[in-house]
């Protein structure tokens, strides 16, 4: 088994609240709560790479969206994705 690494991060502002909300929607902890945001952003990540487009959907279609493209430097990525690949299946 891989040993575990540990991780500090500082959350201020709006970024603090909506991990405090989240944590009380969900019942959950900080650290699981943050730990699927990482994981829900490597997938946007990967999907991008690949060259997907996410699309935000909601009840009212005028308001579907495409999500603006976060990969900057696609070689890069594949590079370091690569290794989460199996994360993703």
């Amino acid at each position: 088994m891989a040993k575990k690494k540990k991780l500090t991060l500082e959350l201020t502002g709006e970024a603090a609240d909506a991990i405090r909300e989240f944590t009380k929607i969900t019942k959950r902890k900080t650290v699981e709560v943050a730990s699927d945001a990482f994981r829900t952003y490597m997938w946007i990540l990967f999907e991008q790479t690949e060259g997907a487009t996410i699309t935000a959907h909601h009840k009212n279609p005028k308001e579907n969206r495409d999500l603006m493209t976060l990969v900057k430097d696609k070689k890069l990525s594949k590079k370091y994705l690569e290794v989460f690949r199996h994360l993703f299946r």
